[in-house]
């Protein structure tokens, strides 16, 4: 029964008498606005995936406010009926097949957590971009409305899994500025100069290439290429860093349950067991420990000297 007693014990003592040691690398979820947005800034999936949603806001910003336009005078489409069915198809059913077909695939994957699904849609919107540089060559209105709802399938087939990568690159209390920042973001460099940039190269330079709006408008996307580009190559680097940083968890793991095993041999004595495990004074050696531990700022007391220090008081 003492045996046992003993061999119940140790745990016991030994998580009176031991201290674990904080790491000095885990930081705190507070902080202020200014800290948090160098932590945003500093974070590269995230500022190269809002990057990225820019420039495709700018193509379906500005193919909706000029599209009717690049009909009339481009393709020279005078059919109100052939121009409402083509808006349609290009600025609603593309994108709203686009994005189906992308989450679809998306959860094929894995999830937006998946480095092969960010692979995927930097595959999808290579394909768009592609498709891109062939719109001005065409002429025929029904071609042109062909591959624009394929464009816009690719295009916005990115959306899911690059909204989700977004917000799962970001801490959990990060989450909401950062979700302000990605609209801010988009807004300024997507949103606003998205009308601008069509109106401007077609007044200016429309009348050396009358679809230089177009063209321009849709080069964009490869921008957007390099964008993602570097969106898939943080995200693959972010894995290995990862990995590297669990090695390194484990390795402090088997550091702590080696000092916490060191910790319960040094305290298998039989007298101090007995010191400590006699009833009341469990308390009291605890309590020493305690006292001698933010006195000295040290990582622990060892139960011989609070056995000698019990029996110092008896004396």
């Amino acid at each position: 029964d003492g045996l046992e007693r003993l061999e119940n014990g140790q745990s016991r003592v030994a998580s009176i008498f031991y201290t674990p040691q904080k790491d000095p690398k885990e930081k705190s979820h507070g902080g202020s606005v200014g800290k948090n947005l160098l932590l945003i800034l500093q974070n590269k999936i995230f500022i190269f995936s809002v990057l990225y949603k820019a420039m495709s806001q700018i193509i379906c910003v500005g193919l909706g406010v000029w599209l009717t336009d690049y009909l009339e005078n481009q393709l020279h489409v005078e059919s109100k009926f052939l121009k409402f069915n083509t808006y349609v198809f290009v600025i609603v059913v593309g994108p709203m097949i686009g994005m189906s077909f992308g989450g679809f695939c998306g959860s094929l994957t894995g999830g937006y957590e998946k480095k092969r699904s960010v692979l995927l849609i930097c595959v999808f919107h290579f394909i768009s971009a592609i498709i891109s540089l062939c719109v001005v060559f065409v002429d025929n209105i029904y071609f042109f409305n062909a591959i624009m709802v394929v464009f816009f399938i690719f295009n916005c087939a990115v959306v899911p899994v690059l909204t989700g990568l977004i917000l799962w690159s970001m801490p959990k209390h990060l989450k909401g500025l950062g979700n302000g920042i990605s609209s801010l973001v988009s807004t300024f460099l997507g949103k606003f100069p998205a009308p601008l940039i069509y109106g401007i190269l077609q007044e200016r330079y429309g009348s050396y290439y009358n679809k230089i709006g177009m063209f321009g408008l849709l080069s964009t996307s490869l921008l957007g290429v390099l964008f993602l580009v570097l969106t898939v190559i943080y995200r693959y680097r972010m894995d290995d860093e990862e990995k590297g940083k669990g090695l390194f968890e484990k390795k402090n793991e088997l550091k702590e349950t080696n000092k916490l095993e060191e910790a319960t041999r040094n305290s298998i004595n039989h007298e101090a067991l007995a010191t400590v495990f006699n009833g009341s004074n469990i308390s009291e050696a605890i309590e020493i420990n305690e006292n001698y531990y933010y006195n000295n700022n040290e990582e622990g007391y060892a139960i011989n000297n609070v056995s000698e220090e019990m029996e110092h008081k008896e004396i």
